[in-house]
């Protein structure tokens, strides 16, 4: 063997190579509740900051009460989804992303003091019409605002973790 040759000798590969197979599965739990916790982060300021004036002015409650948030998980991948909507709410999607709502012509009897008929009342209508009403978005524009936290939460959630890991699994090489 010559002068300049460098020998190195691993000591202890069994455990380096049972910290990689590890790491997975715990690394994906901790980011899984990391994700929750960012999700409600993400429901709070919406149904507390944007539909409750900062984008759109609270009158029933019923598009607040429709925001749902759900974290799945996958081997491969943890997920956030929030929604709105449903069948009490109709106009989610048209406030988030604007549009035209068609109306039908309406006949309603109104009291009215000074034009009595003998029923006591008389006939207004209205024609069939097209309402424009201009996107307001709720969700996209939160997702949009906090997107800079929401990546450097997770970067930093991930880098603090995985130092814990190794640190802890270093330890006890």
């Amino acid at each position: 063997m010559s002068d300049n040759a460098i020998t190195v000798d691993i000591f202890g590969v069994d455990n380096l190579q049972r910290l990689f197979e590890d790491l997975p599965d715990e690394v994906h739990d901790f980011m899984m509740r990391k994700m929750d916790n960012i999700a409600l982060k993400l429901w709070d300021e919406i149904v507390f900051n944007k539909l409750n004036g900062a984008v759109l002015n609270r009158v029933t409650g019923r598009l607040g009460d429709s925001v749902k948030y759900e974290v799945t998980d996958d081997t491969d991948s943890v997920t956030a989804t929030i929604s709105a909507g449903g069948p009490d709410v109709p106009y989610a999607g048209v406030h988030e992303y604007g549009g035209t709502v068609s109306t039908r012509r309406v006949t309603l009897p109104v009291t009215a003091r000074s034009l009595l008929f003998q029923d006591g009342t008389f006939h207004a209508s209205a024609q069939a019409h097209a309402i424009p009403i201009p996107e307001r978005s709720y969700l996209r524009s939160t997702l949009e605002d906090m997107r800079g936290q929401i990546v450097a939460e997770l970067q930093a959630a991930f880098l603090d973790e995985m130092a814990k890991y190794f640190d802890a699994e270093l330890r006890s090489i």
